[in-house]
């Protein structure tokens, strides 16, 4: 039997759209040690557990076992674990929770300067998840 690790690795901004408060995010992830990534679009009106549940699903549903080409039957079943899934879970959902946070702060903000100044902030938030929860600038 196949055990397939998947690790989420790091969570991007990739666009933010301030008419809409809707951003694209760029989700990188390893399957046994192999990196991919793959873009996931997040409105803020959205809980911040209910996409952080879309996100992991959409990571698990991208496993892919390795093929083996053997006539044993116990080749072709695969286990999906995701590493340290409740501590990423809690990341996640912390993270996206700050964000709906500064998206509430910027819908009020009067002052032009400081608007802008937000939304370029948005633009290079981005959580790695292989070192301890930060929510950082580039």
């Amino acid at each position: 039997m196949q055990s397939i690790l998947l690790k989420i690795k790091r969570v991007e901004i990739k666009q933010f759209d301030p008419r809409k408060f809707a951003a694209i995010f760029r989700i990188f992830y390893s399957n046994n040690e192999k990196e991919f990534s793959f873009d996931f679009s997040h409105d803020f009106k959205t809980r911040s557990e209910v996409i952080t549940e879309k996100i992991i699903k959409e990571v698990k549903s991208r496993a892919k076992p390795e093929e083996n080409y053997q006539d044993d039957i116990l080749d072709s079943l695969y286990t999906i674990k995701l590493i340290d899934g409740e501590k990423v879970e809690e990341k996640l959902i912390n993270f996206f929770s700050k964000l709906n946070e500064k998206v509430k702060f910027l819908k009020i903000e009067k002052n032009y300067q400081r608007y802008m100044a937000q939304i370029a902030d948005f633009n290079s938030i981005k959580l790695n998840l292989e070192s301890d929860l930060n929510v950082r600038s580039r």
